[in-house]
């Protein structure tokens, strides 16, 4: 799904300990806040889940996706071992009861010298390898949305036919911009359950034009599969938005 959306939901995040720091598995207590300022406290699945809560770090070198578990109270509870020292950015894919999907966004800061992130420069033209796979990304920039496809093959380019259906699609992509770290999660541009060709496409509608880092998640021999990417985006293309999902 794609499309201007209401402005976020805040996100709401408290920590065990109250100062995290690197390495350590922290305790996550989520409270999502809609744009009417209404604690939501019922959810609906949403892409199998009830919630998706990506993390990155601020110059987008760490990334995770979680699925917290809902309390009766509305509370979306998890556990992270944030792996460096930085401020995170937090958003959580979810769909309140009787409403649409949504997305709500936070921050934390996890205590240390936090490491400067390496330089983020367009990484399409060479194979991503992850897993004794590898995923070659082309970019297509349209005038409603941008199709950015992986062709997921083995070391020796044999289109990889045996994809699993992950959370209910045959891939998921989660798509950042540098610096305002605006966010789009985007899905398969058809709904089939297979990729007997290894080919996975997705449609995304990008706010503007920079760089975009993009993480694609694919799942095979029941492993989950992340094959991170930089893309540069040109202007002219993309109509600027809000928070599409």
């Amino acid at each position: 799904m794609a499309g201007a959306q209401a402005p976020p939901s805040t996100l709401r995040v408290l920590t065990a300990p109250e100062q995290p720091a690197a390495g350590e598995a922290i305790g996550l207590s989520l409270e999502i806040t809609d744009p009417a300022k209404t604690v939501v406290r019922r959810f609906e699945p949403l892409h199998e889940k009830l919630a998706h809560l990506i993390i990155v770090r601020d110059g987008l070198d760490e990334f995770a996706h979680l699925h917290p578990e809902v309390s009766e109270d509305g509370t979306l509870r998890t556990e992270h071992a944030f792996p460096k020292p930085g401020r995170y950015r937090l958003y959580v894919d979810y769909q309140p009861a009787g409403g649409v999907p949504s997305l709500a966004v936070g921050e934390l800061t996890v205590a240390g010298d936090a490491p400067p992130a390496p330089t983020l420069v367009a990484n399409t033209a060479a194979p991503i390898e992850e897993g004794g796979l590898r995923a070659k990304v082309e970019v297509d920039q349209g005038a409603a949305a941008t199709s950015i496809r992986f062709r997921i093959t083995d070391a020796d380019d044999r289109p990889i036919s045996t994809l699993q259906p992950y959370l209910g699609a045959m891939g998921h992509l989660v798509v950042i911009r540098a610096g305002s770290l605006d966010y789009v999660h985007a899905h398969p541009a058809n709904e089939a359950k297979e990729a007997p060709d290894g080919i996975v496409a997705f449609e995304a509608h990008l706010p503007s034009a920079g760089l975009y880092k993009a993480w694609g998640q694919f799942r095979h021999n029941d492993r989950i599969l992340t094959f991170p990417v930089v893309l540069e985006i040109a202007a002219g293309k993309e109509a600027t938005g809000g928070h599409p999902h």
